[in-house]
């Protein structure tokens, strides 16, 4: 990040964000947030962002639509737990299926799918 940019960081765990704050929050460039990931879509649906990474199911089930408005065009989507995993529940694995066919095709973004870790997609809005 440059000094012109900020990032904002949003998770319902308190300790999760205490753990981010222990180690970045001397950079006033950060805004770490505590709070329902739903909820702060809903309340900032009208703000661009050139980078969302979503680990949530807000940003890749619940909202989607709503999230990918929020992208810049040329902006960055990342989203992980793509690949089956042994602690999905019943019925996950068609949905992340289901997703990532709905993310192909889908003419305002380019996809690209790596087999790592968890199984990660990036997509970059046209």
């Amino acid at each position: 990040m440059d000094e012109a940019s900020t990032l904002v960081s949003v998770d319902n765990d308190a300790k999760f964000v205490a753990i981010a704050e222990d180690f970045l929050g001397n950079d006033n460039r950060l805004k770490l947030l505590v709070t329902d990931g739903g909820t702060w879509v809903k309340e900032n649906k009208d703000n661009k962002f050139d980078y969302i990474f979503t680990d949530t199911w807000h940003g890749k089930y619940l909202m989607l639509e709503q999230v990918l408005a929020m992208l810049e065009k040329g902006g960055v989507y990342i989203i992980d737990d793509m690949l089956p995993q042994p602690n999905w529940p019943d019925g996950h694995a068609e949905k992340a299926t289901n997703l990532i066919a709905y993310l192909e095709e889908r003419e305002d973004l380019l996809l690209t799918k790596q087999v790592w870790a968890t199984g990660i997609i990036i997509g970059v809005k046209k």
